[in-house]
């Protein structure tokens, strides 16, 4: 039957699972996308931090040289030395692989670059002077100016990185957090069809199946008591439909050979 309460329901309860698989499927892929957006933030706080921690090795390094232009400590400046040096290289190291971009490279390139030419000079031209027992004002003094220029390269560059990874992350957030307003937004459209849906089908079930069910009660209660010419207002092409015309047909069958009998 092509109008048949089974079909309609069918029909309901399809769109139903079709809506909740499009809410799984839409929730799976924007949840990925939300988790993919939440560790790219992390990420990129994570080198934020370490970019703006790498902007101050050459003045630590700087802060090394000047104790041992100071003090004259030699075996203390080259403990500090050796390792300002190597957790230098490595939050170098450790951004160059943490940069995204080009430029970035670029940038921690040109950093490195002159934390190189600090270790040189201080290594191949300063550190000589210094155990020689020179003072400033004198070469240490020129060699110093020069040491100045490449710390504040290292500065600049790393400011730049920095900043652009800043950016990316305030991007990342902004992504984040409009990828959670989609998935409220889907969320609430879903519910709310689904909501709707339901009440059709409830509205179906009541006016297709209890409503003519109800009136084919009041019938049989009406036959029951002897009444058997009972009007059935519920007209249809469905179960219910069909159940009423044989109910009506019954009833009229039923009053007309009571009247033959009497």
């Amino acid at each position: 039957m092509r109008n048949s309460i089974t079909n309609k329901l069918a029909v309901g309860f399809g769109l139903c699972i079709l809506l909740f698989i499009a809410l799984v499927v839409f929730n799976y892929t924007a949840m990925r996308n939300l988790g993919g957006n939440y560790d790219n933030c992390v990420k990129r706080s994570v080198d934020m931090e370490l970019a703006t921690d790498a902007q101050h090795i050459g003045q630590d390094l700087y802060l090394i040289i000047a104790n041992a232009v100071i003090n004259r400590d030699m075996a203390k400046t080259e403990r500090d030395w050796t390792a300002g040096k190597n957790q230098s290289q490595v939050k170098l190291q450790m951004l160059a692989a943490a940069a995204d971009t080009s430029e970035e490279r670029a940038k921690v390139a040109e950093a490195h670059g002159a934390f190189n030419e600090i270790v040189h000079i201080y290594e191949q031209e300063m550190l000589p002077l210094i155990k020689a027992g020179r003072v400033v004002p004198g070469p240490l003094a020129d060699i110093d100016a020069t040491i100045d220029k490449r710390i504040a390269e290292i500065d600049r560059s790393l400011s730049w990185v920095a900043k652009s990874i800043s950016d990316q992350n305030q991007k990342s957030s902004d992504e984040f957090h409009a990828g959670l307003m989609n998935i409220i937004r889907f969320g609430l459209t879903i519910s709310f069809i689904g909501v709707v849906i339901a009440l059709t089908i409830s509205t179906l079930t009541t006016r297709r199946i209890v409503r003519p069910l109800t009136e084919l009660i009041r019938a049989a209660r009406e036959m029951e008591k002897g009444n058997y010419l009972v009007e059935l207002k519920h007209q249809s092409d469905d179960e219910t439909g069909v159940l009423t015309d044989a109910f009506r047909s019954m009833s009229e069958q039923v009053t007309k050979r009571t009247v033959e009998l009497q």
